[in-house]
């Protein structure tokens, strides 16, 4: 941890003390970034999407970028002069200025805008935000949430992504998400930059991120940069929002799934505040009448978020709980559920003195699995992973530098008592720590490419490299089609093993690698294209994924969870294209995905079924064709959505019939009636 800290602080002064000499171009013009905060004048809060624009007086080209989940945005480098400015939002009055840019590193400048007189309701914040990724990534915001139709009172994120041609929910129940064919336990989930492990609720609908409290979010469906490390298929960095800095407010729903109230104001006005957000399902309670059968399931979300800000960066400190608990088949007595909680600190600076910008995360991560018979589950499973990651980034005259490190102490324990078997249990501990560098050079003025690498040492084998790169493309500028391609090399070393022939059961065992090998990898490659015209955005993407080594429980006839693992080799590949249309109170959203995945063995076996092996499969969320619509309009208080989604079916695994099996009671002495009855699997997802 000392390394780690040390190592990024002697970067930043050296980089610091090489300021004045990188704000001159080889022409010894002096350059410099615009860089600032855009909050709301009201609130205090960041407001993501913001556009800000700056144009060389008298008649200069402008250049411009947008406000990111924290409100913070940077244009340049830039000469020195004077320009105009302009800061809009949709729903807001936009700022016009004049800026002068001398010959130091940073010029500040912050601003604050009002909301647009006669806005009605919810503030609709556009820009990058929606269901047509931009240069890679997904930007979602509030309004978007808020467009989807949901069982519950106000919109969810778990709703939203359900809607994407790119992730796959294998059921109304279970909280699994699959991004273009990896599991639930390679997503990679920040939440204001601390890692969660199971933020989804048994109700796919629902997750520990309600309208409420989202601020943005970024979601990379694959060929994300070096930044995110630790897991192979995508990332969803989820920036909750910060409360009221003027004014104590709060809030309540009621719905037919789930009741909850946020309670949000000044800690010390106009510069700290205090949120605190909370749910809990009322389904069990309400199924019986609205739907004509029970839904045994439970769940609830506490989060509580103290921030400050100055003219200089933001910190923030959150806490998240999260438990669900429920039975998939209310005839059944079986219970599963989970549990979550996270504490974490978040600094994002970027002072006036330097051209650098960085961001550290410190935080701790809890999360437990069980499964099995209600107050005695025989199957358990707990994680603690205490993390600490430092990011910094500044412009050269050449484009932009990223670089950081990070380190991560992750403790994993499990119990599995199965029938007919022994009870197993184990615990280990791993250490985790690495580095990164990236830049972003421009190769014209519509054209850059980013290129960097991941140094880990992971907690067996030898340290380890991940290239990753991007190309974008945008030859008629904001205004014409955006081309990007990007790729790399991802790995991962805290594995989550679940046995997918358990339907809709979402039990996980966390742990390192097994003694003898080595990380999970994978490589990614993606091409897409973007295109605006008028109030209509078009998107399209095609994906190809190869993951190697990853982790599979030995398949066999009898019915129970092992943790005898095999490795797999995975191929994903497919296509999606999604048509957006905005304008005003209207929203509409078309969707088409195809996706294929297949696991297969390099050894040539998976195990044996009925005397033969199994060499390959394709796992329960081979979803081939997947078709969403979406149409919303709001007027004034009052708004109506209508959501239509076709998937096409997924693979499972048959059973063929039951046997009696003895237990070991009484060993090696037969004692009568010491049987119980077991389930037989055919092959492996062959329905």
């Amino acid at each position: 941890m000392r390394l780690f800290l040390v190592v990024p602080l002697v970067l930043l002064s050296a980089a610091a003390l090489g300021e004045t000499g990188a704000a001159r171009t080889e022409r010894g013009a002096p350059r410099g970034v615009v860089r600032g905060f855009v909050r709301d004048a009201e609130g205090g809060g960041p407001l993501p999407g913001a556009l800000v624009v700056v144009r060389p007086l008298p008649d200069g080209a402008p250049v411009g970028a947008a406000a990111n989940g924290d409100g913070l945005y940077e244009i340049g480098p830039v000469e020195a002069g004077r320009y105009a400015v302009r800061v809009s939002l949709v729903g807001y009055a936009s700022v016009v200025d004049t800026l002068v840019v001398g010959d130091r590193p940073v010029t500040v400048y912050n601003a604050r805008l009002s909301p647009a007189s006669g806005a009605l309701g919810e503030v609709v914040v556009t820009g990058r935000a929606g269901a047509v990724a931009q240069d890679g990534v997904q930007t979602i915001g509030p309004a978007d949430l808020a467009s989807v139709p949901t069982p519950g009172g106000s919109g969810d994120l778990a709703n939203f992504l359900t809607l994407l041609p790119s992730v796959v929910s294998a059921g109304d129940t279970g909280g699994n998400l699959y991004v273009r064919g990896g599991t639930p336990s390679q997503n990679l989930v920040l939440v204001d930059g601390a890692p969660v492990f199971q933020p989804f609720h048994l109700l796919s609908a629902f997750s520990a991120f309600p309208e409420a409290v989202v601020g943005s979010v970024d979601f990379y469906a694959g060929g994300f940069g070096v930044r995110y490390n630790g897991r192979t298929s995508s990332v969803l960095d989820v920036t909750t929002r910060s409360g009221r800095t003027d004014r104590v407010e709060a809030a309540a729903e009621a719905g037919p799934f789930v009741v909850g109230g946020i309670v949000e104001g000044p800690i010390r006005r106009g510069s700290s505040s205090f949120l605190v957000s909370a749910r809990r399902s009322v389904v069990a309670s309400v199924a019986p009448t609205l739907l004509g059968r029970d839904v045994p399931i439970s769940f609830s979300d506490v989060l509580l978020k103290l921030a400050t800000l100055d003219a200089g960066g933001t910190c923030s400190a959150t806490a998240l709980y999260t438990r669900d608990r429920g039975r998939v088949d209310a005839a059944r007595s079986d219970e599963f559920g989970w549990t979550n909680g996270l504490l974490g600190a978040r600094c994002l600076l970027a002072p006036s003195t330097t051209a650098l910008r960085f961001e550290t995360n410190a935080s701790i991560t809890y999360a437990r699995n069980l499964s099995g018979t209600a107050g005695a589950p025989e199957r358990s499973s707990d994680v603690y992973l205490i993390n600490f990651d430092l990011d910094v980034e500044r412009a050269t005259r050449f484009g932009r530098l990223r670089y950081g490190g990070f380190g991560r102490y992750t403790l994993t324990s499990y119990t599995l008592a199965e029938p007919n078997t022994r009870v197993r249990t184990d615990d280990e501990a791993a250490l985790t720590a690495g580095g990164y560098a990236e830049a972003t050079v421009a190769l014209g003025p519509r054209m850059s490419a980013t290129a960097g690498a991941l140094v880990s040492a992971p907690p067996r084998g030898m340290p380890t490299v991940e290239p990753r790169g991007r190309l974008s493309w945008s030859p008629g500028g904001d205004r014409g089609p955006a081309f990007t391609a990007s790729g790399g090399v991802y790995r991962q070393s805290l594995l989550g093993i679940q046995d997918e022939r358990d339907a809709g059961n979402p039990f996980t065992v966390w742990i390192p690698p097994p003694l003898g090998t080595v990380d999970v990898a994978a490589t990614h490659a993606l091409v897409g294209v973007s295109l605006p015209v008028g109030a209509f955005r078009f998107g399209a993407e095609a994906y190809a994924k190869r993951t190697r080594r990853q982790p599979v429980p030995i398949v066999s006839g009898a019915a129970q969870f092992t943790t005898t693992l095999t490795r797999a080799t995975v191929s994903a590949s497919g296509a999606e294209a999604r048509a957006e249309y905005r304008r005003g109170a209207v929203y509409g959203f078309l969707a088409y995905g195809y996706g294929t995945v297949e696991y297969r063995s390099p050894d040539g076996s998976f195990g044996t079924i009925l005397g033969a092996p199994v060499a390959s499969y394709r796992p329960p969320h081979d979803r081939r064709h997947q078709v969403t619509a979406l149409a919303s309009v709001a007027r004034g208080p009052w708004s109506a959505s209508a959501r239509w989604q076709f998937g096409s079916g997924l693979p499972f695994t048959q059973l063929i019939g039951f046997d009696d099996a003895v237990l070991p009671v009484g060993y090696p002495d037969f004692v009568e009636g010491a049987t119980t009855t077991r389930v037989l699997f055919s092959r492996p997802y062959g329905g």
